[in-house]
């Protein structure tokens, strides 16, 4: 529809504006962000969310006098803030809690040289984690932010952009219906042609972090993350039951019981 093409005539002299050859998806598009970003930060941004002008200056006075690696804002489903979405209401480290951080994209800053070993080897992560790789490329990025220094991930106080229109019915859903925690996905919920099974992704995640664990056997970071992944698993996997067959739950905490004695 010539859109790159408008797009590329009107704003290049404010904006360095790329196109891809072709149609990559998600995962090789905002991997490709990482790539080819000639800045020190790199903060993802998507076409429905605005930019809060105002909070701007805040996040470039913080970046000016602190190397941070990873920072996440506060975001919020409606225009009130009464529900905070993703972050935390006061600023400290993100520590290992992966999901709530950055399973989110818009408004995350990344620090672009320190991302450059784990998009080098994307590719490699890309056919051995399919489903986790298509799904959240920005967690593996995060995971090694947090292994290289947890100290250097860190929650803002504050949001840098919010959803153009707020809907009733859109993101608080991954957390309270079938698609986002089911075991079994609805016949039409795909990607990329393939069902998601939910607890696929989670357990990808299990797997990598187990074979960090195993090459770099004494570091505590990854122990601690290996940790919370596989609680996050057995969460993923309750709320499953309790969404689907809320009859075998009692039966699941039984067997979960004994397990963990």
């Amino acid at each position: 529809d010539q859109s790159y093409e408008i797009i590329h005539k009107k704003y290049s002299h404010v904006f360095d504006i790329r196109k891809n050859k072709s149609n990559i998806g998600f995962a090789g598009n905002t991997v490709e962000l990482f790539k080819t970003c000639s800045t020190e930060y790199l903060l993802w941004l998507p076409d429905e969310d605005n930019i809060i002008e105002e909070n701007i200056n805040k996040l470039i006075e913080i970046l000016r006098s602190n190397s941070y690696f990873f920072l996440c804002p506060q975001y919020y489903l409606d225009d009130n803030k009464s529900k905070l979405y993703r972050g935390n209401k006061r600023m400290k480290t993100v520590s290992y809690d992966l999901w709530n951080a950055a399973s989110h994209l818009p408004g995350l800053i990344f620090n672009i040289p320190k991302t450059k070993k784990i998009i080098d080897s994307f590719h490699i992560l890309k056919k051995k984690f399919s489903t986790a790789a298509k799904c959240n490329p920005q967690l593996f990025i995060l995971l090694d932010l947090l292994i290289q220094d947890n100290k250097k991930c860190v929650y803002l106080d504050f949001p840098i952009c919010s959803p153009k229109f707020f809907l009733d019915n859109s993101r608080g859903a991954d957390f309270i219906e079938t698609p986002y925690n089911g075991l079994i996905s609805p016949e039409d919920y795909y990607l990329n042609g393939g069902i998601i099974l939910r607890w696929v992704l989670h357990k990808e995640f299990v797997d990598y972090l187990t074979d960090l664990k195993n090459n770099n056997s004494n570091h505590p970071t990854i122990k601690k993350l290996l940790y919370y992944q596989k609680k996050r698993i057995y969460d993923v996997i309750k709320n499953a039951i309790e969404l689907e067959r809320p009859d075998i739950l009692l039966d699941f905490n039984k067997e979960l019981y004994k397990n963990i004695i």
